[in-house]
C-alpha cells in the first residue's frame, strides 16, 4: 500500500479536468522508470479504489506495462477494469490492451487477443476490436489483412451492439486500402441475421466499401469562386445591355 500521504498528493495532482489521457499515459511510463514492480503494482492496486476517474486510468495504464513482467496483472484489467462503469475508463482499457501488444509484438500476441475476443464479458471484447484500431496500420497485421478479418468476423453476429459498433468500425477502416479483402468476406455473411445485417451496414458507413469520398472544396476556395461567379455574370450582362440601350435609341429615332 502507498503512504496516505503520497496518494493523496497523487490524486490532488491528477484530478484536475486537464489531466486526460496523454498525460496519465507519460506518468505511468515514468513511475514504471523509477520505482519497481511491486511498488507500481501496490500504486495500480490503491488507484482502483479510488472514485476519481483519472486515478483509476493511471491504474489501467500501470497495470499495461506490467503485464509483460506481471501476468496477474491481465487478470486485474480483465475482471476489475474491465467492470469500471466509467466509459472513459474503458477507453484507457482499449489503448492499454494496444500497449501490452506493441510491447510484446502482435504476432507473439496473437493467443491473448483469441483469448479476450471469446470473453465473456462485452468489455473485454471490445477493448481489443477498439484497441487495435486501425488494425491493419499495426505491425504483422499490416502485412497479414486477412489476419485482421479472420479475427474480427468472428464477432460480427456479437450479442453486444456496443462490440458490433466496434466490429464494423474497425473493418470499415480496414477497407479503406483493403477493400476487395473485405468485400469479399462480407459476401459471405448470413444477411438474414438482424445482428449482421448491422454489422454490414457499419462497415459500409462513411466510405466504408473503400472507395474514396468525394474531396469538398476548401472553404476559402468557395469563397474566391463566388465573387469570380459575379464578376463573369456582370461581363456576360454588358454586351447585352449596351445591345438593348442600342435598341431603344434606334426605336427612338424611328417614331421621329
Amino acid at each position: 500500500m502507498v503512504a496516505k500521504t503520497k496518494l493523496d498528493a497523487l490524486l490532488q495532482k491528477i484530478s484536475k479536468a486537464s489531466v486526460g489521457y496523454p498525460q496519465l499515459q507519460r506518468m505511468a511510463e515514468q513511475s514504471i522508470k523509477k520505482e519497481s514492480s511491486l511498488k507500481n503494482l501496490d500504486l495500480a492496486k490503491d488507484l482502483l479504489e479510488s472514485h476519481i476517474y483519472q486515478a483509476r486510468i493511471l491504474a489501467t495504464y500501470l497495470l499495461g506495462y506490467l503485464a509483460g513482467e506481471m501476468p496477474e496483472t491481465l487478470k486485474l484489467l480483465r475482471q476489475r477494469v474491465s467492470r469500471d462503469p466509467d466509459q472513459r475508463v474503458q477507453e484507457a482499457l482499449a489503448q492499454t490492451f494496444d500497449i501490452i501488444c506493441e510491447r510484446a509484438g502482435y504476432q507473439e500476441s496473437l493467443a491473448l487477443i483469441k483469448d479476450w475476443l471469446g470473453d465473456d464479458n462485452p468489455s473485454v471484447r471490445r477493448a481489443v476490436t477498439e484497441g487495435l484500431r486501425v488494425w491493419t496500420a499495426r505491425p504483422y497485421f499490416k502485412t497479414n489483412p486477412e489476419a485482421a478479418i479472420n479475427l474480427l468476423r468472428g464477432l460480427r453476429a456479437d450479442e453486444s451492439e456496443y462490440v458490433r459498433r466496434s466490429i464494423g468500425a474497425a473493418l470499415r477502416d480496414i477497407a479503406k486500402k483493403h477493400s476487395t479483402l473485405v468485400n469479399r468476406e462480407v459476401r459471405t455473411w448470413d444477411l438474414s441475421d438482424k445482428k449482421i445485417q448491422q454489422t454490414k451496414l457499419l462497415i459500409s458507413k462513411a466510405g466504408g466499401s473503400g472507395k474514396p469520398a468525394a474531396k469538398k472544396a476548401p472553404a476559402k476556395a468557395k469563397a474566391k469562386a463566388k465573387p469570380a461567379k459575379k464578376a463573369a455574370a456582370k461581363a456576360k450582362a454588358k454586351p447585352k445591355a449596351k445591345a438593348k440601350a442600342k435598341a431603344k435609341t434606334k426605336a427612338k429615332a424611328k417614331r421621329r
